[in-house]
């Protein structure tokens, strides 16, 4: 069992195919090194490469995750749920695994980043209005990574507490007014301090921004430099950057003209930013002067919507059943049957996901067959499972697919063309003179027919005779390539059914068929190994 807690990391993914687009993604965090920027996308989390493409799924729930952030060393993910009633606070690491929850508050609580407790340890902070007092204005809090009560940052008012690299410093807003108040100038209006806890009272505190409208979001891009939204030029709300001292200069970063930039997020070491601009996802290159915002397109399975899910097992396994050839172990988790191989990197895979309760799992003597009980539609009935696909076949077959050459096409339409190849003169007659219309034409041909009747003509009967002997006419005549009577005949010279018949050689060889045989192959091992490495499963009732 202690196997089984700490190995049982579960994959609920059944395909390996990416298409699906990836529209409005949210609130991105870049990865301490930049490599990396996780968001979330139909109230999932998600995590992609810094240079966009296939996006990998870290978690799956009915509830909605929202903000997250990476620790320093990048070993783990903070991040906001509603699974568990209000909005609190979870980790889980870059894969997907060990998925724990660290805040139990019924507040909502909205995280600002990972932080450190006054004696240095590690902690999450956040921003809530969880005070009962006359205020319900949100302040910062923190709690240990080990859990416990939240403990106020500072005594102020603010939100998005971020700690500088160095540790020493916190970056945070304060002020009133939505970022919704597009051109609000004002009172009540945002703007970005900082907070030293080593400080003096009286200098704890400093003002780093001074705008009548909005500054906030902002970021460390170094221990002395930060990053923040404004929309203090282009009436729009853009990047900035200053220096993390009072009354220094702001420098716009981006130029979007009528579209706010939206969730700023800065890499650990300063190199890349990510925000969302409308439907979406944007890197900007910060260690390349002048770099303009480079716009993200992101993939993610075409079966992403309800089927992948990465969580942990431990604490909810109640039965565990060890397949006959020691290569796989049944579990009932969750009221579900999972299948997880003994040995390899392989995580647990589903085999059912009804609206039911399975329990009582047995393997056949063969170890094929996965018999267990279930109340799927009001009663007790016994099901069985089986393979119907492994990963080696997936990749056998996937491999077999890239391999194949595309379907040749052939266009017989050149070919079939009979203009070209129902002109018989070059092919069937040598004679220099190709045109073979005169004579097809019965007009010429017929008038030798004086000629022919031996009485008018002075040449001797001999030489009016049959056509084979005539051998002065075809002087006077072009009738080398033609003997009178028989030639005289267009109907079989025309015809150009027997020189124009392309179908033999137009037509298309049959499209090659996609080759299982890797895949066949791959299912000549014992049956039972296969269950070490399924994918795919047929459930049926038996009983």
């Amino acid at each position: 069992m202690n196997w089984i807690h700490a190995n049982c990391v579960v994959a609920l993914a059944s395909s390996f195919a990416y298409g699906a687009e990836i529209d409005l993604p949210r609130l991105p965090a870049a990865s301490p090194d930049g490599n990396f920027v996780t968001f979330t996308w139909r109230g999932d989390l998600w995590k992609a490469p810094a240079e966009g493409g296939a996006a990998t799924r870290l978690t799956s729930h009915p509830a909605d995750e929202s903000r997250s952030a990476w620790s320093d060393d990048g070993s783990m993910i903070a991040f906001e749920s509603t699974r568990d009633g209000g909005r609190n606070l979870f980790t889980v690491d870059p894969s997907g695994g060990s998925l724990r929850r660290v805040t139990n508050s019924d507040e909502a609580l909205s995280l600002s980043g990972f932080g450190r407790t006054p004696r240095g340890d590690p902690a999450l902070d956040f921003s809530a209005s969880i005070e009962n007092d006359l205020f319900r204005a949100p302040r910062p809090y923190f709690v240990p990574m080990t859990g416990g009560e939240p403990i106020r940052r500072h005594g102020g008012f603010g939100r998005a507490a971020v700690l500088s690299p160095d540790g020493t410093r916190y970056l945070f807003e304060r002020g009133g007014s939505d970022w919704s108040r597009r051109g609000y100038r004002g009172s009540d209006n945002c703007d970005v301090w900082s907070y030293d806890p080593n400080a003096p009272a009286e200098r704890a505190f400093v003002q780093l921004t001074d705008f009548q409208g909005n500054d906030g979001w902002a970021q460390w891009r170094s221990d002395s430099s930060f990053l923040f939204l404004s929309d203090r030029d282009l009436n729009t709300v853009n990047i900035f950057a200053q220096e993390a001292k009072a009354g220094a200069a702001a420098r716009r970063l981006t130029a979007f003209d009528g579209q706010d930039v939206k969730d700023l997020s800065v890499s650990r070491d300063g190199r890349r930013a990510f925000f969302t601009v409308w439907n979406t996802l944007y890197r900007l290159d910060l260690d390349r002067p002048g770099a303009l915002p480079v716009a993200l397109a992101l993939t993610a399975p075409d079966d992403s919507f309800d089927t992948d899910e990465v969580k942990s097992l431990a604490g909810a396994i109640t039965e565990v059943a060890l397949n006959p050839d020691g290569k796989s172990a049944a579990l009932v988790a969750f009221g579900d049957v999972w299948i997880k191989p003994i040995e390899g990197k392989y995580s647990a895979r589903r085999v059912t996901s009804a609206i039911a309760r399975e329990h009582e799992i047995a393997w056949s003597p063969d170890g094929q067959t996965l018999y267990f009980t279930t109340d799927a539609g009001g009663g007790e009935s016994i099901v069985a499972a089986t393979v119907l696909t492994t990963r080696e076949e997936v990749a056998a077959t996937a491999k077999v697919l890239e391999k194949q050459p595309a379907p040749v096409v052939v266009e017989p339409a050149p070919v079939v063309e009979p203009a070209p190849v129902v002109e018989p003169a070059p092919t069937a007659e040598p004679a220099p003179t190709a045109d073979p219309a005169p004579v097809v034409e019965p007009a010429p041909t017929a008038d030798p027919a004086p000629v022919v009747e031996p009485a008018p003509t002075a040449e001797p009967a001999p030489t009016a005779e049959p056509a084979p002997t005539a051998e002065p006419a075809p002087t006077a005549e072009p009738a080398p390539t033609a003997e009178p009577a028989p030639t005289a005949e267009p109907a079989p010279v025309v015809e150009p059914a027997p020189a124009a018949e392309p179908a033999p050689t137009a037509e298309p060889a049959p499209a090659p068929r996609r080759s299982r045989k890797p895949v066949e192959a791959a299912k000549e091992k014992p049956k039972s190994e296969r269950w070490s490495e399924a994918v795919r499963f047929a459930v049926k009732p038996i009983l």
